[in-house]
């Protein structure tokens, strides 16, 4: 069969089942678990454990526009899920939960603004302990089996209630997961900028979120909770930056500041925390982040995994503040001058507050120039006696000339008319 008529029949098909499918935006409203009772301060969910589930309740609402025909089969299903948050984000179906139908609620009809009622008896919930970090709901929702309807919003297919105490239709009871406070955010009020040398003294917020199942208490006058065992700037998001300034010594709050429980799998933020920052001249440009690490406190009695507690604010930002640095400068570095020393001075290593080397070098030096004078006052001296030799020899030959010339005259016969001195008329 060619391409084009193969394009031609799908065509034809979703024509047909839009023509066929009617527009009914289900939703579920009302999810509920009487049983076991979610209001009371007791575990109600053991982990890795089957706990019976008594009594479920939901309804399936359509908001229309359109009535849910009545087919032969099931339109929809519904299913229950464990989730990360309210959201239905990571589901993971963990239970036995299957829907009650015994009146084939789910064939239809339903008309626009109409609602089916489900309950559901006897199943089994089993939270799993490797997912307490993360999932605090428990979800139920709806899931398409046919073509005959178009679902317009698909963001209300599903109702979450969290793993906290609480009445029936608002939560389900807590489970036996271990509390784990972890900061996610820090803050610096009214983000000021930090001048080199300057003290500044500042209040910083925290956020810290219970990252499990069982309630973070607050600190009192008498109970500290919660506490922060070091705040520093770094140039990491590390306890073992190798550029770090500690400012743990003038941290300043009360325990009112810190008196807020933290719910489970709910976040608290601490504001008024006091702290005096003075950014040193010396690797000002090393400090890229402001840092505190939170631990419990000396008397705490909630459960908290260490591995997560460190929360850090990247500076020369508008939630953290910004640093001004002095003006880089360019050092000239000039040579000392030499340290004079006898020859034959022995090296102590300590001569002059000079290191040894330095000296060792001063002592080749002055060697060196003391022969090299020597060189040249030797080669001054073969000069000087070979000149004062050529003129000897110059001054003997005009002697020896002056001495010949004399003879050579007296024995010259005289010519006539020829003059010469007196002593030889």
């Amino acid at each position: 069969m060619a391409f084009k008529e193969i394009f031609v029949i799908c065509i034809v098909i979703a024509l047909i089942d839009r023509t066929f499918a009617v527009d009914a935006d289900l939703r579920v409203s009302g999810l509920s678990i009487a049983s076991p009772n979610p209001d009371v301060t007791t575990v109600v969910y053991d982990t890795d454990t089957n706990v019976n589930v008594a009594a479920l309740t939901l309804n399936v609402v359509n908001d229309g526009p359109d009535a849910l025909t009545t087919e032969a089969s099931n339109q929809y299903d519904l299913k229950m899920y464990l989730s990360d948050g309210d959201s239905l984000v990571d589901p993971q179906q963990v239970t036995t939960y299957t829907v009650t139908d015994g009146s084939n609620l789910r064939y239809g009809p339903l008309n626009n603004g109409g609602s089916s009622f489900f309950l559901t008896s006897n199943f089994n919930l089993n939270y799993p302990s490797n997912l307490c970090p993360t999932h605090s709901h428990v979800c139920i929702k709806i899931e398409k089996q046919t073509n005959t309807y178009n679902d317009s919003d698909s963001s209300n297919d599903y109702q979450c209630l969290p793993f906290i105490k609480g009445s029936a239709g608002t939560a389900v009871g807590f489970t036996d997961c271990p509390s784990d406070p972890v900061p996610i955010e820090v803050n610096i009020t009214s983000a000021p900028t930090f001048t080199y040398g300057e003290q500044e003294n500042v209040t910083f917020q925290i956020t810290i979120e219970n990252q499990g199942g069982t309630e973070v208490e607050g600190s009192t006058s008498t109970i500290d909770s919660i506490a922060f065992s070091s705040v520093f700037l770094a140039n990491s998001e590390s306890v073992n930056a190798n550029k770090k300034l500690d400012l743990t010594s003038s941290l300043f709050y009360q325990s009112s500041d810190v008196s807020a429980a933290i719910d489970p799998w709910s976040e608290t933020t601490y504001t008024g925390i006091g702290i005096s920052i003075t950014v040193p001249s010396a690797d000002c440009r090393s400090y890229n982040y402001f840092c505190v690490l939170f631990a419990p406190g000396d008397n705490a009695t909630f459960s908290d995994t260490n591995t997560n507690n460190l929360i850090c604010g990247e500076l020369d930002t508008s939630y953290i503040g910004y640093i001004v640095c002095p003006d880089a400068t360019t050092v000239v570095v000039t040579a000392a001058p030499p340290t004079t020393v006898p020859i034959g001075t022995p090296d102590t290593g300590e001569v002059g507050g000079s290191d040894s080397g330095m000296v060792n070098i001063h002592v080749g030096a002055i060697v060196g120039i003391t022969f090299a004078a020597l060189i040249v006052g030797a080669v001054a001296s073969l000069l000087v006696l070979y000149t004062v030799k050529k003129c000897v020899k110059a001054k003997q030959n005009k002697k020896n000339a002056v001495t010949a010339l004399d003879d050579s005259e007296m024995k010259e016969p005289k010519r006539k008319g020829s003059k010469h001195p007196k002593d030889f008329e």
